[in-house]
């Protein structure tokens, strides 16, 4: 099933509302709560936009994980 490009995921927008609550002074435990994220979750958002001025768009899912497959080729088939 394909979305709309105007339709955010609901990862997005947890990562919009988890930038907010940011923004406005809430702790990472608090944000983790009101968002249904981990912590863990919310530092790396918190770090993210710090090293990008507050920018929106530094936390825009980013196609892979930019990890190096482990399988060949012929594992994979």
């Amino acid at each position: 099933m394909r979305t709309h490009p105007d339709v955010l995921s609901a990862q997005a927008v947890k990562r919009l509302q988890g930038r907010e609550l940011i923004l406005k002074g809430y702790d990472n435990d608090e944000i983790a709560d009101i968002v249904g994220v981990t912590v863990r979750c919310v530092n790396q958002w918190r770090t993210t936009l710090h090293e990008h001025n507050d920018d929106l768009h530094s936390l825009v899912r980013q196609k892979g994980s930019k990890r190096t497959p482990r399988l060949t080729s012929e594992q994979k088939q």
